[in-house]
């Protein structure tokens, strides 16, 4: 795993994460158990992506992405003559 990149060329990425190289957690790993009860709201997708959905999506990725940021783009333009 250290020979191929990104880990072979930027040791410094070996380090991340919330685990230490044992299993043990970090420190910063204990956070996430006091995160466990957030209540976090999810107001849904924005209307603007309605016309769309994932596997539609991953059957040509780039070309749904420009369809997808063009779209996003036209409804910020409508949102702003309002």
């Amino acid at each position: 795993m250290w020979d191929k990149p990104p880990l072979d060329g930027n040791i410094h990425e070996r380090y991340f994460g919330l685990f230490k190289h044992d299993g043990s957690p970090k420190l910063a790993a204990h956070l996430f158990k006091e995160l466990k009860d957030l209540k976090i709201s999810n107001p849904g997708l924005p209307s603007w992506l309605d016309n769309f959905d994932k596997d539609t999506y991953y059957q040509n990725p780039k070309n749904n992405l420009k369809i997808m940021y063009k779209t996003f783009k036209n409804n910020l333009k409508e949102r702003e003559s309002i």
